[in-house]
């Protein structure tokens, strides 16, 4: 019930990422690792995004040809940062820590996402997904994905129920007795 509203929301970006931009739009566009984990700090750094949401996102980005190590900048900075908290971090502890801070994200979010990268290299992997080989995985000729994608979506409409739906539902139910109430 507490993640199925940013887990929604994140499924919905990354689908929309997954269908808008072209495949391999970062390998083509943004060939440089430096400059590709520069730009997932720029993305990350203001942006309000949740560990939650932000591993679909990461994972639409690698689906589009953007490096391992970039999109783990990216979820390294996304989650940590963002412009509101930063502002009223700013208030409370001052202008040098929040610079401390900051930096700190940034020096770890680079030096993970480049060792990241080594890895890759140094293992060989391709973080591409082969759908053709998975077409004929277990977990597809048995219909197993299937049945597990459905009972993912029964288990997220649940969540979405007992957590988000019934709260605004709740709100909403509340008001309407309350402006009952006035006018009578």
């Amino acid at each position: 019930a507490d993640i199925a509203p940013n887990l929604v929301i994140g499924l919905m970006i990354a689908a929309l990422i997954t269908t808008v931009l072209p495949s391999n739009f970062f390998a083509e566009h943004v060939q440089n690792e430096w400059l590709s984990m520069l730009l997932m700090l720029g993305i990350g750094i203001p942006l309000y995004v949740c560990a939650t949401s932000s591993t679909q996102l990461a994972a639409a980005l690698i689906f589009k040809g953007l490096n391992p190590g970039a999109a783990l900048v990216f979820l390294i900075a996304g989650p940590a940062t963002n412009i509101a908290s930063l502002v009223i971090l700013q208030k409370q502890l001052g202008r040098a820590t929040i610079i401390r801070y900051l930096a700190s994200i940034v020096f770890v979010a680079l030096l993970m996402g480049f060792l990241t990268n080594r890895i890759y290299e140094y293992w060989n992997l391709t973080p591409t997904v082969n759908l053709h080989q998975h077409e004929h995985s277990f977990l597809h000729t048995s219909g197993l994905a299937t049945y597990l994608t459905y009972l993912f979506l029964i288990i997220l409409a649940i969540g979405l129920w007992n957590g988000w739906l019934k709260e605004k539902l709740h709100a909403l139910k509340h008001e309407s007795h309350h402006d009952k109430d006035c006018c009578h």
